[in-house]
C-alpha cells in the first residue's frame, strides 16, 4: 500500500522542509499531484557568506519524500515542514525606523518593488530569452511551470541554457550561476534574486571582517587576522607610533614597519601581570591569534594618512616646508572668487626709460603677479 493513503500527508512547490534530527533545510522546487519526482534544494542558511553556497537542485521520489514527513521512519531520515524560510530576505533588507541609513534610493526602490532589481530581471531573461515575441514586440511572461523552468532543475540543461543565456545578456555565466542558485534558495521571488548589497557597508563606513579574504598563508604558521574593530584599533595605534617622531641625539632615525610592529607586540599582545578588581595581582595571558603584517599595516596608512603627512616622515618637518609644501593657499572667511589661490613668487623687472634719454634708467619697479584659477591679476606694484 501507498504510504500516501496511509498519512494524508500533501507538499507543494514552495514549502519548506527540514531534517527533524538534523539542521540542513530544504525548499521545493517543483512538485505536484500524480508527479513522480520532486525537486528540492538546499538553502545553506547557516552560511553565514553567499560564497559558501554550493547546492545545486536533485531530486527525490514523491513517495519517498511524503515517507520522510511521516512518523514511521528512521529518525535520521524524518522530515517536518516549517511555517516559512529561516530568514526571509525582504524583511531582512527593510531599513529600521528611525535609524539614519546610507542607502542609496536606487536600493530603497528596489526594497519596495522587487522587480527593478538586476537579479530579477536576470531570471527573467533566463526564463524567456528563446521565446518568441509578443506582436507589440515585448517579451513573453515568465513562468516557472514551462520547459525553461524544467531546464533549470537538471545540470546538463541548467549548464546550456545559461550559456546561451550569457551570450544574450552579456554577463558572465558565474553570475548567472549565483542568481539562480540564490533565486532557488530563498524562495523563487522577485526578492529572492535580488542582490544582498543591505548587508553591505554604506558610502565612507568601514566593513567589519569576520574572516580574513585571501588565501592561507604559506610562509607563515598563522595567516593575518581579519580587520574587524579590535583589529583596526591596533593598526591605528601601530600606525600612529609609527609616524610620530622620537627625539634624540645623532641623526635622526626613522622607525621601520616591523619596529613599529614588534612594538604593537610587546605592548599590546604580551602578557602581563595586573590587577583585578580586588586588587590582586593576577596574570593576564592574550590569545596568539592576532597577527598584524607588515602589508595590512602599510595598506592602512596609505589609506587614512594623507600625503602630507606620510612625506613629513619621511624627509622631516624643515626639509618638507622649505622645498616640498605646495604653494597653495585658502582663504578662511570669504567665499568666492579667489577663495583657493596659488602663489606663483614669480618677481618680474620692468626698466622704465626716458622718451627722450633712452640710455637712463628712471627706476626699477617690482610687480608680483598671483595666479588665481587660470586668471592673472597684479598685487603690489612698487617703485
Amino acid at each position: 500500500m501507498s504510504p500516501t493513503a496511509i498519512f494524508q500527508t500533501e507538499i507543494a512547490v514552495g514549502d519548506v522542509l527540514k531534517e527533524r534530527n538534523g539542521e540542513h533545510v530544504y525548499i521545493v522546487l517543483k512538485t505536484g499531484a500524480g508527479q513522480r519526482w520532486t525537486h528540492l534544494i538546499d538553502t545553506e542558511y547557516l552560511q553565514k557568506s553567499a560564497a559558501n553556497h554550493h547546492a545545486q537542485p536533485f531530486q527525490l521520489k514523491t513517495d519517498e519524500v511524503l515517507l520522510r514527513l511521516s512518523p514511521n521512519v528512521e529518525a535520521e531520515l524524518a522530515l517536518e515542514k516549517l511555517p516559512g524560510l529561516p530568514v526571509i530576505v525582504s524583511e531582512r533588507r527593510r531599513e529600521p525606523p528611525f535609524v539614519k541609513s546610507r542607502r542609496s534610493e536606487k536600493y530603497r526602490a528596489i526594497v519596495e518593488d522587487p522587480t527593478l532589481s538586476k537579479g530579477w530581471k536576470l531570471i527573467e531573461a533566463l526564463l524567456t530569452f528563446d521565446q518568441p515575441l509578443r506582436d507589440d514586440g515585448s517579451h513573453a511572461p515568465y513562468s516557472t511551470h514551462g520547459n525553461a523552468f524544467e531546464e533549470l532543475l537538471h545540470r546538463e540543461t541548467r549548464a546550456k541554457r545559461i550559456s546561451r543565456c550569457a551570450g544574450v545578456v552579456h554577463v558572465s555565466q558565474d553570475t548567472l550561476y549565483r542568481v539562480v542558485r540564490r533565486f532557488f534558495q530563498r524562495g523563487m521571488t522577485p526578492a529572492a534574486a535580488a542582490d544582498d548589497y543591505d548587508l553591505c557597508g554604506g558610502r565612507g563606513k568601514p566593513r567589519n571582517w569576520k574572516r580574513r579574504p585571501g588565501r592561507t598563508a604559506t610562509k607563515r604558521l598563522l595567516s593575518a587576522s581579519a580587520r574587524n574593530d579590535e583589529v583596526q584599533r591596533l593598526l591605528q595605534l601601530t600606525a600612529d607610533y609609527y609616524l610620530s617622531f622620537e627625539y634624540a641625539k645623532g641623526k635622526r632615525a626613522q622607525k621601520t614597519m616591523e619596529a613599529a610592529l614588534d612594538w604593537m607586540r610587546a605592548t599590546f599582545l604580551c602578557d602581563r601581570v595586573v590587577y583585578n578588581e580586588r586588587r590582586e595581582m593576577i596574570e593576564l595571558t592574550l590569545s596568539r591569534r592576532i597577527v598584524l603584517t607588515r602589508r595590512q599595516l602599510q595598506y592602512y596608512i596609505q589609506q587614512n594618512y594623507p600625503y602630507e603627512v606620510r612625506r613629513v616622515r619621511q624627509v622631516g618637518k624643515k626639509r618638507y616646508t622649505l622645498h616640498e609644501r605646495p604653494l597653495t593657499g585658502k582663504l578662511r572667511n570669504s567665499r568666492g572668487p579667489g577663495e583657493k589661490f596659488h602663489i606663483d613668487a614669480t618677481i618680474v623687472d620692468l626698466y622704465l626709460v626716458g622718451n627722450i634719454l633712452r640710455e637712463t634708467l628712471i627706476n626699477e619697479p617690482v610687480v608680483r603677479i598671483t595666479d588665481e584659477a587660470g586668471c592673472n591679476f597684479q598685487i603690489d606694484v612698487g617703485i
